[in-house]
């Protein structure tokens, strides 16, 4: 989704980007997707990428268990 819109040439705010990411994301993301959006820290698209790989790799060592 980012890879696209950056397609475009349009110039986008790094947390503009970030939304994307998050609005783009399945709907069992929406835990994750509220918290992001509703914290206190700048939504960032380093921040976004991060805490969705650190998920990502909890979901994977859980699910060899």
């Amino acid at each position: 989704m980012v890879h696209e819109v950056l397609q475009t040439g349009e110039k986008l705010s790094d947390d503009h980007l970030a939304m994307h990411l998050l609005m783009a994301l399945p709907k069992s993301c929406a835990t994750i997707v509220t918290i992001m959006t509703h914290g206190h820290t700048k939504l960032n698209l380093e921040a976004v990428k991060s805490t969705l790989l650190v998920e990502w790799s909890k979901k994977s060592v859980f699910a060899r268990r």
